[in-house]
């Protein structure tokens, strides 16, 4: 006992230097294996158990923060007025409306993970695993959105000053004394008024309306800059606080189980990256902005080439992981490599289209042109569109010229996001066809 003693003493010690690091940690983990499930009370699991409910309970709090907000901002949204030629309002207010579902998704994952976590079972960690795996390109995509994309919401707020969406925001950026005043439109169509400030002086006597509307539009714009904002921090905070629970789960539940599972289960994360890369390309190929650059219905062409193919492989990666076949498996390897070259080629295009699509309509575009876009987008306020040619003097060409590039903004963004999750999806094919290679080696 005596020379047991030291021995234990320097184990006890390298297992504690071991535990100090990630890899020491990440090396335990795979020592243990299948082994996890049998010493739940074992100090390097409980360790990570904890820093993963800690991390799920967060993440659950943002997530209905972010669920509440997006909702009320939806709400807000379709309390418009008028619902004919709304299309602008309810493609924000559905926008809204999906990140509130997102939001909720993410809450109920984090509940089911939490649940799994405390009582460490491998197969609902599993299935949590999986789940955020799916949630992260929606995350990261509404988090683009948020990030860079705030001008349609300054043009919003522009052009429905005067409309029943915004009372809200009306209540909080005009004072009292002077909120009716600043509800002035920016254009006066008929009633024998030609400008504003007339419009003003007949229903007020006062000509002070449209110094009061800008003044309102501008403390609006500040706070929706500000909630946006706050919007956009807390879905890349979700994001990243997501990535790090799919290492701990890998920690906890060990990569090699993990390995063994993703080909019957990951390849349904794939599943909603297919059905909105078809529903985006037919969405692009029948754009109005394809009428001017036709760079635009081609990325369409690419997106819906690139679901099919997503599909396809999805149906090959199943069919691989049921027969652990090596030679499916080196079909679907080719199939995600050419997803992947699709996805940047995508980006490339979008890209391309966003510099060449604003160029072409600020200088080689004439007006009626530029106001038949407005009117086939469907822009809110466009009164003249029944006219023959249409035209759209409320909204400024740079304006029209950015709701333009913003649908081409939103495409590339969707390659982007697509790339990571099929990229695991190459890791996990080529780790198993080694595997299943060496396998069928030794047994021969």
């Amino acid at each position: 006992m005596g020379f047991l003693a030291p021995a234990k003493k320097q184990h006890r010690i390298e297992r504690w230097r071991a535990h100090s690091t990630v890899r020491g940690t990440f090396r335990i983990a795979l020592a243990a294996g299948d082994g996890a499930r049998h010493h739940r009370n074992c100090r390097d699991f409980l360790s990570a158990r904890h820093v993963l409910i800690i991390n799920q309970t967060i993440t659950l709090v943002f997530a209905v923060v972010l669920s509440m907000l997006s909702l009320f901002i939806s709400i807000q949204l379709h309390r418009e007025e008028v619902v004919e030629d709304q299309e602008e309002s309810q493609t924000l207010g559905v926008e809204f409306a999906a990140m509130a579902a997102l939001g909720l998704f993410i809450a109920l994952s984090m509940s089911l993970g939490i649940a799994a976590t405390a009582t460490l079972h491998l197969g609902h960690l599993g299935l949590f695993l999986f789940l955020i795996m799916t949630i992260i390109p929606a995350l990261l995509l509404f988090a683009l959105v948020l990030t860079d994309l705030n001008f349609v919401f300054r043009s919003y707020i522009q052009h429905h000053w005067t409309s029943k969406t915004l009372n809200v925001l009306r209540r909080h950026a005009c004072e009292r004394s002077w909120r009716h005043r600043c509800r002035a439109p920016i254009r006066v169509e008929g009633k024998n008024l030609s400008s504003v400030t007339e419009w003003c002086l007949v229903r007020f006597q006062k000509t002070d309306c449209e110094s009061l509307r800008r003044q309102g539009v501008k403390r609006a714009w500040d706070l929706v800059r500000w909630t946006t904002a706050f919007l956009a921090a807390i879905a890349w905070t979700e994001a990243a606080m997501l990535v790090w629970c799919v290492r701990l789960v890998c920690i906890i539940v060990t990569v090699p189980i993990i390995l063994d599972s993703a080909p019957r289960f990951y390849v349904y994360v794939l599943v909603p990256l297919a059905v909105a890369c078809v529903f985006v390309g037919i969405d692009f190929r029948r754009h109005p902005a394809a009428k001017v650059e036709d760079d635009v219905r081609t990325i369409g062409n690419l997106f819906v080439a690139t679901g099919v193919i997503m599909a396809v492989a999805v149906v090959v990666g199943r069919l691989a992981a049921f027969t652990r076949s090596a030679k499916l498996l080196l079909v679907f390897v080719f199939k995600v490599l050419v997803v992947l070259v699709l996805c940047a080629v995508i980006a490339s295009f979008a890209l391309i289209s966003f510099f060449t699509l604003g160029t072409k309509l600020k200088t080689s575009t004439s007006r009626e042109d530029i106001d038949e876009l407005a009117c086939d987008i469907d822009l809110f306020g466009c009164s003249g569109c029944q006219k023959d040619p249409p035209e759209c003097k409320e909204w400024r060409i740079s304006e029209i010229v950015k709701y333009a590039q913003a649908y081409v903004k939103f495409g590339g963004f969707l390659a982007i996001v697509s790339i990571p999750p099929w990229i695991a999806a190459l890791y996990v094919a080529i780790t198993l066809f080694i595997s299943y290679r060496d396998y069928q080696s030794a047994y021969v």
